[in-house]
């Protein structure tokens, strides 16, 4: 069952750091031009900081450092990829949008990671439920009350 379930799964997928990435569509809420990231001090480090959308402020995780890939500056090109995880949105910093892929029953592959095949390519899909750990999102719940009490 969970096999056919899956494949009727919609998936975005991005790149960043010349990887292709999937995201379940169904976390996706919304993608933006990357806009100005202010530091959050004694956040985890797979916190980038803090963005402003529509009044609402929003965690920017550094999927670079918390998947070890190549680090760089924040450029002009990249985009906020702004998903609902449980109770929380987050803002993932990637480097392009290459659009939505919903993967038919045998280009499903299940090990550690899920993986959906897009022509030639073997595409990781991203599970953000577990993307941060317990101590991770303390510390994050810490670093926010902090940034809150201190304004």
């Amino acid at each position: 069952m969970s096999m056919t379930v899956s494949a009727k799964l919609q998936y975005l997928v991005f790149s960043i750091a010349d990887q292709k990435l999937a995201i379940d569509l169904d976390v996706v809420d919304q993608v933006y031009s990357a806009v100005e990231i202010d530091p959050l001090p004694e956040a985890p480090n797979a916190v980038l900081g803090l963005i402003n959308v529509h009044g609402a402020i929003i965690v920017a995780l550094n999927l670079r450092r918390k998947l070890h890939l190549q680090e760089r500056a924040v450029e002009l090109s990249d985009q906020l990829l702004i998903v609902n995880v449980d109770e929380r949105q987050f803002a993932l910093l990637i480097d392009d949008v290459k659009g939505v892929h919903q993967p038919s029953h045998d280009q499903i592959i299940s090990s550690i990671y899920t993986s959906i095949q897009i022509a030639d390519d073997i595409v990781k899909v991203l599970e953000m439920k577990d993307f941060l750990s317990e101590d991770e999102e303390e510390q994050l719940t810490t670093a926010l009350q902090l940034a809150y009490t201190n304004k």
